[in-house]
């Protein structure tokens, strides 16, 4: 019989676990509920990232009377505008708020955010590919 120690690495935020500290590390960075996380749609889309314990606290304000269908309604369509439609940073503000909207469905708003997004962000990367092919050639073409 074989016994093996493992070591496991847990995200401080969610408790996600994994055999890697590089790859938690990661997770850690852009977890749905680390307060200081860094939204990678955000930044691929070129938008600022909200603050968001500002965005749930105003959450908190829009729902703050009753919770009503209209009232739903109105809170998630003003936490699309404060977090410029960011479906990863409205799921945060979601998860970290412990707050449930319904009509808010994560994987139909982030396939929405990939077909509007997916053909500026694989414009970026093809010019910025061919810049630095250009580049390159010119350098080489330089130092002949």
């Amino acid at each position: 019989m074989r016994q093996r120690k493992v070591t496991r690495y847990y995200c401080d935020f969610c408790g996600k676990s994994g055999g890697s500290k590089y790859w938690m590390l990661l997770h850690e960075r852009g977890c749905t509920m680390n307060p200081l996380r860094v939204c990678k749609c955000c930044i691929a889309d070129g938008e600022e990232q909200p603050y968001l314990a500002s965005v749930i606290a105003m959450l908190h304000a829009d729902l703050s009377d009753r919770i009503s269908k209209d009232n739903n309604e109105i809170a998630l369509a003003n936490l699309r505008h404060r977090t410029h439609g960011c479906p990863v940073c409205i799921l945060s503000a979601l998860r970290q708020s412990v707050i449930f909207l319904a009509g808010f469905n994560f994987r139909s708003e982030m396939d929405k955010w990939r077909k509007e997004n997916l053909s500026r962000i694989q414009d970026a990367a093809h010019s910025s590919y061919y810049m630095s092919e250009l580049k390159s050639s010119i350098d080489s073409w330089l130092n002949m």
